[in-house]
């Protein structure tokens, strides 16, 4: 795993391939800085030498509950979601694990060993991201498109990344919560077409 200095390093490696593709100007900085500070949660570097974005979940404060089926349902169907919507808003438990779902859907595939991890980039600042799926999904979608697969050691770093960012995520949850508590939850339910 890298430490402070290297992921520095990986940041500064960020900003000059995009200054060095984009120019050296203030809408440049500015981008940067934004990637740096809102989009991505962290870099991390592969065996192989490719750069690697996780890009930072969002925080989710609006939460729909649908029921019934082609605008037809039952009075019990409507009082579930209702109840749902309700948890929604007045719930710290419920809040922190639908936001926590996005994450762990992430780490969860990584962790599957029926799927590779493959390479797909470059992305908007010249890393790439790491998309796990079968053989069988990945020549469905993209045919013979030549997407490298990461070895079993980037895979184990690669998780050890996801778990990383989860623990910040949790933290940024925490202080949301701390911050605006439950106030800024919306959640409804709405009858299925």
């Amino acid at each position: 795993m890298k430490n402070l200095k290297e992921v520095k390093d990986l940041y500064a490696t960020l900003e000059n391939s995009y200054i060095k593709k984009y120019g050296d100007d203030e809408n440049s900085r500015k981008y940067v800085k934004w990637l740096k500070n809102t989009y991505l949660d962290s870099l991390t570097e592969l065996t192989s030498g490719e750069i690697v974005e996780i890009e930072k979940p969002k925080i989710k404060t609006s939460f729909c509950f649908g029921y019934g089926f082609c605008g037809v349902s039952s009075q019990e169907q409507m009082n579930e979601a209702s109840d749902l919507a309700e948890r929604a808003r007045k719930s710290e438990k419920f809040f922190i694990s639908e936001n926590l779902k996005q994450i762990d859907v992430q780490i969860k595939q990584a962790e599957d060993e029926t799927r590779n991890g493959y390479l797909f980039g470059t992305g908007l600042n010249g890393f790439y991201t790491v998309g796990f799926m079968s053989e069988y999904k990945h020549s469905t979608y993209y045919g013979n498109k030549p997407h490298k697969v990461i070895s079993a050691d980037d895979r184990a770093g690669y998780i050890v990344a996801l778990k990383k960012c989860k623990e910040r995520f949790e933290k940024r949850l925490q202080t949301y919560l701390k911050r605006y508590g439950l106030r800024k939850i919306s959640s409804w339910e709405f009858l299925c077409d």
